[in-house]
């Protein structure tokens, strides 16, 4: 939640939040070449194959919040799928589905 927040003033309305995902790290960049670029990383354990979704910032960070957790587990299928998150140790209290955006071309 707190890289989403340090990247969000540099972020227009509809501009689109990338997730680099890898094994060891989620690295989550924004940004344009008028207004500026941010990113930020956060420790991730990833089974699977590394791919970077695009999110609505808000709509992912509202989802976020809504976990009462220390860590929150994404469950990715492919890069354009929607994504259940969860806390490991508590997926029967809630679930929340939250489906990336298609972009064109990922800014870097």
């Amino acid at each position: 939640m707190d890289a989403i927040k340090h990247i969000q003033p540099l972020m227009g309305e509809g501009d689109p939040m990338l997730l680099d995902v890898t094994d060891g790290q989620i690295t989550v960049r924004a940004g344009t070449d008028d207004k500026g670029r941010s990113r930020d990383q956060v420790h991730a354990d990833l089974e699977g194959d590394p791919l970077t979704p695009a999110f609505n910032p808000g709509l992912l960070l509202r989802t976020l919040q809504q976990i009462d957790a220390p860590f929150t587990q994404f469950g990715f299928t492919t890069a354009t799928k929607p994504v259940v998150l969860h806390a490991p140790e508590q997926a029967d209290i809630f679930r929340g589905l939250v489906m990336p955006i298609r972009v064109t071309q990922p800014s870097n």
